[in-house]
C-alpha cells in the first residue's frame, strides 16, 4: 500500500514543476570561476548573473580588464538611453545583446556610439533588426550558441546607418536584410558567408544556486 502514496507524491512533484514551467536563464548564476576561464565567456556570465533584463542592477566591470553594459530586450528609447548612459559612466568596452526589435531611431544612437567607441558586440540571444545593426557595426563581434539571427525582421535601419556601417566595417545592412534570411541558429561558417565576422563562443554552462 505504501507504493501509492509514493506514485501520488511523485505526480504531484511534477505537476508542479510543470505548472512553474522551466527556469529562466535569469534564474542561473555563473559557476565558481577559476582564474584560467576565458575572459569573454566570463562577460556574458557576468550579465547572466545580472538577468536578462536591461541593464538590471547595472553595469559591472568583467574580468580582463573589459568593462561590460547588458543591453536586452526591445530597444525602446529608454532602455537605449540607459545604455548608452551606463556605457559613458563605465567607459564600457564590451556590449552583450539580444533584441527582437524595436525603436530605430533610438537603436541608430546606440550603432554611432559602438562606432565611436570601438565597442566589442557579444549576441547572446535573439537578434533581429536593431540588434543586426549593433552586430554589424562592431568591428570585433562574438556570438554565443543562444543567439538566433533573423536579418528579415525589425524595420529598416535609416539611411545614414546604412551609411556608417557601410563606410566602417564594408557591411550593407540594406544587402543582409535582403540576403540573410529568417530567423534560424547559424553556426560561425554561416555568419561568415554573410560577411559578418564573427566569433563563436563555446557552450556556456551555469548551475542554478543552492537554495540557502
Amino acid at each position: 500500500m505504501a507504493l501509492f502514496p509514493r506514485i501520488a507524491l511523485v505526480l504531484g512533484t511534477l505537476l508542479a514543476l510543470t505548472a512553474a514551467g522551466a527556469p529562466a536563464r535569469a534564474d542561473f548564476l555563473p559557476p565558481g570561476r577559476p582564474a584560467d576561464t576565458d575572459p569573454l565567456i566570463q562577460q556574458v556570465l557576468n550579465c547572466w548573473s545580472y538577468g536578462h533584463r536591461p541593464n538590471a542592477k547595472g553595469a559591472v566591470a568583467g574580468v580582463g580588464g573589459e568593462k561590460l553594459v547588458c543591453a536586452h530586450g526591445e530597444a525602446k528609447p529608454a532602455m537605449v538611453q540607459d545604455a548608452l548612459a551606463r556605457i559613458s559612466a563605465v567607459d564600457a568596452q564590451t556590449l552583450v545583446v539580444w533584441s527582437r526589435g524595436g525603436d530605430a531611431q533610438a537603436a541608430a544612437d546606440l550603432v554611432q556610439t559602438i562606432v565611436d567607441r570601438g565597442i566589442t558586440v557579444i549576441v547572446d540571444g535573439p537578434c533581429a533588426g536593431p540588434c543586426v545593426w549593433w552586430m554589424a557595426a562592431a568591428r570585433k563581434r562574438l556570438v554565443t550558441p543562444e543567439a538566433v539571427f533573423d536579418f528579415a525582421a525589425g524595420p529598416d535601419a535609416p539611411a545614414a546607418v546604412v551609411d556608417r556601417v557601410r563606410q566602417v566595417t564594408g557591411l550593407d545592412l540594406t544587402v543582409l536584410r535582403r540576403t540573410g534570411g529568417p530567423a534560424m541558429p547559424r553556426d560561425e561558417a554561416a555568419l561568415r558567408a554573410l560577411g559578418l565576422d564573427v566569433t563563436a563562443l563555446p557552450p556556456i554552462v551555469a548551475v542554478k544556486p543552492a537554495p540557502t
